[in-house]
């Protein structure tokens, strides 16, 4: 084969699928992106998962070929990255990426070994500490002040949207004014196509929603996903959200407790959980709030 690459070792056919990932050659496969591009970020975790694949097999000392992939090597897998002290889910995640370049393969014809479609190959996903904010500490991030830190303002705004409305970042910064209807009782609603789901969703929207989404002229502004989880701690502990609790951690596969202040845990997940808690206090019923 060209180049000298043998794609019956999964090194060779693993860096094959990351250039074709990378050109736009090979598109997702299955789920709901079907058919699309893979994201900046996923890439970035596929190159991560070859060096990380490279540096196992060094340890080994083994070039290994699809044929060898059988439980001794998952679990020898398992062991080299707990040993590295990855989180589990960064475990789960090289292992996700193993059983699609395993798939992609397949697909191709290059080998015929289903083992990574046992039980035992599992992807590792660890249980994650969600939390929510309850009226109180909600409106302690309301009433911050922000005017001098246009970013972080921008941040907040975007995610007290998401508490307003559960909607997920990637649809709260899709919003413009045809989102927004207005009902024949003078009340507002959002009705959006999600973008993860393609489901069309409808929401209630409250006058603390509609003022933030006049504020931007019915445009929600534009800021990262990481930036505005970044942020949102930093804007947290400014609002004095700092209770301390007890988090539960798999480090290397073992569970480690430490204590944490509050803020540290906030995400723009927190954000749709916030949402689901407020919308229960205000006697929506579980059916609509499951539904939106």
């Amino acid at each position: 084969s060209k180049k000298g690459i043998n794609q019956n070792f999964i090194l060779d056919y693993s860096g094959k699928f990351l250039d074709g990932i990378s050109r736009g050659k090979i598109l997702i496969q299955s789920g709901s992106h079907k058919g699309n591009r893979y994201s900046e970020g996923t890439i970035k975790n596929y190159r991560n998962f070859v060096s990380i694949w490279a540096e196992f097999e060094k340890y080994m000392n083994i070039r290994y070929k699809w044929e060898d992939i059988k439980k001794p090597v998952y679990d020898s897998l398992i062991h080299f990255l707990n040993q590295r002290d990855y989180t589990k889910d960064t475990a789960g995640r090289y292992i996700k990426h193993l059983k699609t370049i395993s798939q992609a393969a397949l697909d191709e014809g290059i080998h015929s070994n289903l083992e990574f479609r046992k039980r035992y190959f599992e992807t590792l996903k660890a249980t994650k500490e969600s939390i929510s904010l309850d009226t109180e500490e909600l409106e302690k991030i309301e009433s911050l002040d922000l005017s001098g830190n246009e970013a972080q303002d921008k941040a907040r705004d975007l995610f007290l949207l998401m508490c307003y409305t559960a909607l997920r970042i990637s649809d709260i910064k899709r919003i413009t004014r045809d989102h927004i209807k207005k009902t024949t009782e003078g009340k507002y609603r959002i009705e959006i196509i999600t973008q993860k789901t393609k489901e069309q969703v409808i929401i209630p929207v409250n006058s603390k929603a509609l003022a933030l989404l006049d504020k931007y002229d019915f445009n929600a502004p534009q800021l990262a996903d990481q930036t505005i989880n970044e942020y949102i701690k930093q804007i947290a502990k400014k609002a004095g959200i700092d209770e301390i609790v007890s988090i539960s951690e798999d480090f290397g596969g073992t569970i480690k407790t430490r204590l944490v202040p509050k803020y540290e845990l906030i995400t723009n997940h927190t954000g749709r959980r916030t949402a689901a808690t407020q919308m229960y206090l205000s006697k929506i019923p579980s059916i609509d709030i499951m539904k939106i």
